[in-house]
């Protein structure tokens, strides 16, 4: 397990910097392989347009959840064009399709059944909030 001491804080919106902390998908690209765009290349755009609604939803300590979610978002591109029209009707066909965690994790759970993903990176981001933020 790869242990994280240097993961931008999450916050609203994006960030200039990694110091000012960004979105989560500028922290996924900053894990990936630092760099600081909005659009990590490994990341399935449907994902990546949900993730960022989640994150500029929440408050500053429910946004922090999100990076749990970082590893299991990471590695969904590139995909099967099946996979990504499969999700797409998934959240397409969910009652009241808002932009919420529970929706992303359910979206992450059929990319997982889908293309029998059973692994994905472990990390351990303990102590990166109070690292960030001081």
């Amino acid at each position: 397990m790869s242990t994280l001491n240097e993961v931008p804080w999450l916050r609203a919106g994006v960030g200039e910097t990694p110091a000012q902390g960004g979105c989560i998908m500028q922290v996924i690209d900053w894990i990936h392989h630092r760099e600081w765009t909005e659009h990590p290349p490994c990341v399935l755009s449907l994902l990546r347009e949900i993730a960022v609604e989640v994150n500029d939803s929440l408050d500053d300590v429910g946004r922090q959840k999100l990076l749990d979610l970082a590893p299991r978002l990471m590695g969904t591109s590139p995909c099967e064009s099946w996979v990504s029209e499969a999700l797409e009707q998934l959240w397409l066909d969910l009652p009241e399709a808002n932009y919420n965690l529970d929706m992303l994790v359910k979206l992450l759970d059929e990319f997982d059944r889908l293309t029998g993903r059973t692994k994905t990176p472990e990390l351990d981001f303990s102590g990166v909030c109070e690292v960030m933020r001081a």
